[in-house]
């Protein structure tokens, strides 16, 4: 998904302009970053080929299930934290949480097939083919349709979701942010609290 990728980038900018270090994004530290890591990793096992075979009721579950982990994963991290920070993981969390909403019924992402022409994608592409089991396309049976993957974007030449968006400017958000909170040297005597973006090295 590009759009993430573009967010980091656009923060990146945005904590620059605004007066950022690297330095202090390079102190961020989130609270148990082997949660979202192991809800990753058995995602991407499905797509292994012993396991493409396994019933897609259960492929689905794993999907649930390790969405469920790294939106609990992004909430403990926002609780965690403070100012702006707080405020970004906030919002990819709800933005994650509509997403959810989305896939819960739909047994996958609704995709919307004349999203995807629109996006430049040939018509015969396959929504379900790859994609780790959690895309869908859009029928009429479809619930909560809305908050599908029904947003075009052409120069991406894919479609996404008002979560993904809601997300993307979470990401931005956070990354800016984290540039901008002071490092332990420039708050001498001062204990680092044990937020998502902790800092390393103890007091300054």
């Amino acid at each position: 998904m590009l759009i993430l990728p573009l967010a980091v980038a656009v923060g990146l900018l945005a904590g620059w302009v605004t007066g950022g270090s690297w330095r202090a994004l390079s102190e961020l530290r989130f609270k148990d970053s082997s949660l979202v890591l192991g809800a990753i990793a058995a995602q991407a096992a499905l797509e292994l080929p012993g396991i493409r075979g396994w019933p897609s009721g259960l492929r689905f579950a794993i999907v649930v299930v390790t969405y469920l982990v790294a939106g609990w994963w992004v909430f403990e991290n926002a609780r965690a934290s403070s100012g702006g920070a707080r405020f970004g993981l906030g919002l990819v969390e709800v933005g994650w949480t509509l997403n959810l909403l989305a896939i819960i019924p739909n047994r996958g992402m609704p995709v919307s097939e004349s999203a995807l022409e629109r996006a430049g994608i040939a018509p015969s592409a396959s929504v379900t083919v790859g994609h780790l089991s959690k895309h869908v396309p859009v029928n009429h049976g479809t619930v909560l349709r809305a908050l599908g993957d029904v947003i075009p974007l052409s120069w991406f030449r894919s479609v996404i979701s008002i979560g993904d968006i809601v997300m993307a400017v979470g990401i931005g958000l956070l990354v800016a942010a984290a540039m901008r909170a002071p490092a332990p040297s420039e708050s001498p005597g001062a204990t680092p609290e044990p937020l998502a973006a902790t800092r390393t090295g103890g007091r300054g």
